[in-house]
């Protein structure tokens, strides 16, 4: 059995800050990655949305001096590749390699836990003092009758498209449906978003959704407030909005789903004492989990489910 000071799970953004930083304290890493090394952010997450933002303002500031042509058309429609080169060129200084050579091992598999103090991986087992998941979060999925696979869109699959669709109907106003549908609609596409709530970006400040709502209407974005999609027909997508009890139709070549988020929870959690629910994996203020040995960061953690103190 071999055994490590800190064994990291998940090597997105919070796993490799944690990774690194113990590392550069002398503390021996093991670093646990069943996908892809970097996480969401790298890879689906902030880095190429705001990639893809930096591209359509540019596209758009461009249009506005210049007019449409050959050339901006031509930039326009390698918004896309321009994104996966902005990642592949990050990813670059996150290889297995690379972090091998700063003294971190990397495992690649499904992490189990064990017991209290212990986890495998690719039926390889491994002792520790400290153990931090960080595992993220997925996309929250829809369910719409008549809804085909291939024009649905989630962050997941959303920057691999070859060009910007046409026609763009986002389901959810919250963080990722706001800055997708302003960045669609900025290299050209006819966007619209539907939300059960009342307002663009419900979670924020009232002063900002007001601001948000002018800002939207004036890009030329629809927002559908207090509906729902009910189902879809070549390509037509049938809301209901709950407010007046009527239905309107929109039509569109992809649908973005953009509902939330559910955490991912590695395997296990019940061998290592760790307590956890739908919502994520309970910690404390110090996001330490009811497994003294073990915390949880970002999406996979619950906050403030209980107040016991590290040791």
């Amino acid at each position: 059995m071999q055994i490590y000071d800190t064994v990291v799970i998940g090597a997105g953004s919070g796993g490799l800050t944690a990774a690194v930083g113990l590392r550069n304290i002398g503390k021996s890493v093991l670093l646990i990655e069943r996908d892809q090394i970097g996480g969401e952010c790298t890879n689906t997450g902030c880095i190429p949305s705001k990639a893809l933002l930096h591209h359509a303002k540019s596209y758009a500031a461009t249009v506005a001096i210049s007019g449409q042509n050959g050339h901006t058309e031509d930039y326009r429609r390698h918004a896309f590749t321009y994104v996966r080169k902005v990642r592949a060129d990050i990813l670059q200084t996150e290889t297995p390699a690379v972090l091998e050579k700063r003294g971190i091992t990397v495992a690649r598999g499904e992490a189990v836990f064990t017991s209290p103090r212990t986890i495998t991986v690719a039926g390889d087992t491994y002792q520790f003092t400290t153990a931090i998941i960080a595992t993220g979060s997925s996309p929250r999925l829809l369910t719409v009758p008549g809804l085909d696979a291939h024009d649905t869109l989630t962050n997941q699959n959303l920057f691999e498209l070859d060009d910007v669709p046409k026609r763009t109907l986002i389901i959810g106003a919250g963080p990722i449906g706001l800055e997708m549908g302003q960045a669609l609609r900025l290299l050209g596409s006819q966007v619209t978003i539907v939300d059960t709530g009342t307002a663009l970006g419900k979670l924020e400040d009232p002063a900002v959704a007001t601001v948000l709502q002018a800002t939207f209407r004036d890009y030329g974005i629809t927002f559908i407030p207090t509906a729902h999609i009910e189902s879809v027909t070549n390509k037509i997508a049938t809301i209901a909005i709950s407010e007046t009890g009527e239905t309107t139709t929109v039509p569109f070549d992809k649908i973005l789903v953009a509902i939330g988020r559910t955490p991912n929870l590695p395997s296990g959690l019940e061998s290592a004492t760790i307590i956890y629910d739908n919502a994520g994996i309970a910690v404390n203020r110090n996001y330490q989990t009811s497994n003294r040995h073990v915390y949880a960061l970002g999406d996979c953690a619950d906050r403030l489910k209980f107040t016991h103190q590290a040791d």
